[in-house]
């Protein structure tokens, strides 16, 4: 709708929103198309019966913020909103131990989304939610300058760094745009194809190691989409 005008895809998208809105747990905030106990299930580290809840939260947020910013439909900021107070809810809670069992298992671009709420409704419990899926440990190594990247899920990964550079964009805090231009130089030089993308079966390889890893599943269209995403949000910060 924002590149066509059609109104017709705007209807569409409010009509969404609407469903959505009917959908949410009016109590909670809650909001998705499985039971809240599989996000318990990945708290406790048992990951049988459930996959990636956290991961499907991101496009759902996504998708209401997008609705948000290039419609206006404020329905779709209230639905977030009362959805990042779910979110606030169950981070509140966790110990140190309960976050690094979380962070371990698949979960988007949890921080970034949340930073993307916070932006417009400058709730600081927002603001806290989404620095609880900041991984700050991988983020110290990457702002050390540090190629720890061999092994990792690049789908999972990339996702971690744009939500560092929003919290950057929110907070000013240098530290997480070096994090996130550290992260950046280190994926084109050290790990991508001559054709701009990255990986083999998802995962990062051994830096500098590339034509020993092609095989028919090379530069997964996630990691391309999501590596153009924070080469933007970089370039409109630097210039560069």
């Amino acid at each position: 709708f924002a590149s066509s005008g059609d109104e017709e895809l705007k209807e569409i998208s409010e009509h969404i929103v609407e469903v959505l809105y009917a959908c949410q747990n009016s109590e909670t905030g809650y909001l998705a198309a499985i039971d809240e106990s599989h996000y318990e299930r990945i708290e406790n580290g048992n990951t049988s019966g459930t996959w990636v809840p956290w991961y499907s939260m991101h496009k759902i947020f996504t998708g209401l913020i997008s609705a948000y910013e290039l419609t206006g439909n404020k329905l779709a900021l209230t639905v977030a909103s009362r959805l990042g107070d779910w979110v606030y809810s169950r981070t509140s809670e966790w110990t140190e131990e309960m976050q690094a069992v979380v962070l371990n298992v698949e979960y988007g671009g949890m921080n970034d989304c949340l930073y993307q709420l916070y932006k417009h409704t400058k709730d600081e419990k927002h603001l806290s939610a989404a620095h609880s899926f900041d991984e700050m440990t991988l983020f110290e190594s990457l702002y050390k300058g540090e190629d720890i990247l061999n092994g990792k899920h690049a789908n999972t990964t990339i996702p971690k760094i744009i939500g560092a550079l929003n919290r950057y964009t929110v907070t000013g805090e240098e530290y997480y745009l070096q994090v996130a231009a550290n992260f950046w130089e280190i994926v084109v030089n050290n790990h991508s194809y001559i054709t701009g993308g990255n990986s083999e079966w998802e995962h990062f390889g051994e830096s500098g190691v590339l034509d020993a890893e092609r095989t028919n599943c090379n530069c997964e269209t996630c990691n391309t989409y999501n590596m153009l995403k924070l080469t933007r949000l970089l370039f409109t910060i630097t210039g560069e």
